[in-house]
């Protein structure tokens, strides 16, 4: 194991279920209730930057109709998930399992893409690491009231200690194949023969994978204030590592970057809290007055 595991206590009342995404948390003065994450507030305030309009438009210029643009969107989003997800459970018991990792024992149950992301990850990344302080571990603002599961806060060989969000994109050449196949596996020849006649510019799309999202920092921002007031550490940098199945790139964010991510991300927060207290939500109530201090 090139790293050493001095991993964070978690909070034994809080709970993350895998189905439906949702945090519960066991209170003991107001009883059990299920607080929101952080991507739940950027997709609720529309401060996520994908557009999913021009993603549809393109589709529908290869021969989908609507219904069957949103049909592929769908399968597409729901394959990268469970990629990320199958990324994400290799990466966990890497290194919670150091010496006594095993790939074979998880390689048959995920998928090979997410097993050959790994590979490079665990050959390129995991040896710079030094220390390990939190894998995947769930938490909640109690006063701000929201939650979210930070991937990784490490402390780095070169010193720096590092709170990172991993983002899995696809090769856009796989992208591209994959579309192929639904449309196969749909029968949607037309649609099918102008893709394959009209392929996409391969080098422009990976290149545009690995540019910095602004809802990628404001994410970062809202997991580092929650490491702070949970466990009083503040962590001064972070960063988004992006991976495919050939590589993988850290960008960076440094503290005047989370700084300014944290007080968009808080007024995020006070506009979603707000609508949701208007709306007679007990928790936004509850939260609200704490959201609206940090702006006095």
């Amino acid at each position: 194991m090139t790293f050493t595991l001095d991993l964070l206590p978690p909070d034994p009342k809080l709970q993350f279920i895998e189905e439906g995404h949702q945090y519960v948390y066991h209170d003991p003065a107001i009883g059990t209730i299920k607080p929101k994450s952080v991507s739940t507030v950027l997709a609720e305030t529309e401060a996520k930057c994908f557009n999913y309009g021009i993603w549809r438009k393109s589709l529908m210029r290869k021969g989908l109709t609507y219904h069957q643009a949103e049909a592929f969107m769908r399968w597409h989003r729901e394959h990268r998930a469970q990629v990320g997800t199958d990324f994400h459970s290799l990466a966990e018991a890497r290194f919670k399992s150091g010496f006594l990792f095993d790939l074979d024992k998880y390689a048959s149950n995920v998928l090979p893409e997410a097993v050959a992301i790994f590979e490079h990850f665990n050959r390129d990344f995991v040896p710079n690491v030094a220390k390990v302080f939190i894998v995947e571990m769930p938490m909640i603002h109690k006063s701000l009231i929201y939650t979210g599961t930070p991937d990784l806060l490490v402390e780095m060989k070169d010193g720096s200690t590092l709170l990172l969000d991993y983002k899995t994109v696809p090769n856009a050449e796989k992208a591209h194949d994959d579309m192929l196949w639904w449309l196969e596996h749909q029968g949607l020849m037309d649609a099918l023969k102008i893709a394959r006649e009209n392929p996409p510019n391969i080098d422009g799309k990976n290149a545009r994978s690995w540019r910095k999202r602004d809802e990628w920092v404001l994410q970062i921002s809202a997991y580092i204030e929650l490491v702070r007031a949970n466990h009083g550490i503040t962590v001064k940098q972070g960063g988004n590592l992006v991976l495919n199945d050939t590589k993988f790139r850290l960008l960076p964010h440094n503290r005047a970057d989370i700084a300014q991510a944290w007080n968009r991300y808080a007024g995020f927060l006070l506009e979603y809290h707000s609508r949701r207290a208007g709306l007679g939500d007990a928790l936004s109530q509850l939260a609200l007055p704490a959201v609206e201090a940090l702006f006095a």
